[in-house]
């Protein structure tokens, strides 16, 4: 079976800075996502949207690197949404504790006007 194409970008939106992830996050296709948070910590944003509506499997290892970034972002007092539907990611995101941490909201649109 053939992979999802991976691919992680960051762009601005409505005063938020949105991480728009895609694909499968694994071991191979983390580092693309880490640079973008090396990225994005260098902004210093108020407010992040981590956007993995199009995420269609997430690792230990991207999990690892999700926690990492809302550790730095609850230091500096970031405010952080996650749009997410997919049931996978929904359920390791669950189990890990971060959605009891972060809100998660289906829409890009809901949680930019929340």
């Amino acid at each position: 079976m053939a992979r999802n194409v991976f691919s992680c970008r960051n762009y601005a939106k409505k005063g938020h800075s949105v991480v728009e992830i895609t694909g499968d996050l694994t071991f191979e296709t983390v580092d693309v996502m880490r640079q973008e948070f090396v990225n994005l910590r260098l902004t210093q944003p108020q407010k992040v949207i981590l956007d993995c509506s199009a995420v269609s499997m997430l690792s230990s290892v991207g999990l690892g690197e999700f926690s990492k970034l809302i550790k730095w972002g609850l230091e500096t007092r970031c405010e952080f949404k996650i749009v997410c539907q997919s049931g996978h990611v929904v359920e390791v995101l669950e189990i890990a504790g971060i959605t009891d941490m972060i809100p998660l909201y289906p829409t890009i649109d809901i949680a930019l006007n929340r």
